[in-house]
């Protein structure tokens, strides 16, 4: 799929990966949802929480099931290819090889500072 602007409301800004990456302001396990990945539930109840349409949110996932919920969700997925192919996380919008990439992308698309 092609890129689409990753500038989402409802994060803040943590210290991840050596830098500044926006974490949620929310977390979801799975004991808050009936259904596990690769349904949508725990992303939904994420953007719930957040106040924001999942279509608001950016998904880092790297597992198949977990880019299906997100997808499924309606939100961007960035495939993380640290455990599988980039072929097998292939519903992602996009796909990165670290999390020193997602990095990149978010200070590219302005919503992390650039160290």
């Amino acid at each position: 799929m092609g890129n689409r602007d990753l500038r989402r409301p409802g994060l803040r800004r943590s210290p991840f990966c050596g830098g500044e990456l926006p974490l949620p302001a929310v977390r979801v396990y799975g004991s808050d949802v009936e259904h596990a990945k690769p349904a949508p539930d725990c992303f939904a109840l994420a953007a719930s929480r957040l106040g924001v349409a999942t279509s608001a949110c950016l998904v880092v996932e790297d597992a198949p099931a977990g880019i299906r919920a997100a997808v499924a969700a309606g939100c961007t997925a960035i495939g993380l290819t640290t455990t599988h192919s980039a072929e097998s996380l292939r519903q992602a919008h996009r796909c990165v090889a670290s999390l020193a990439e997602v990095r990149s992308l978010l200070i590219t698309q302005g919503i992390a500072a650039s160290s």
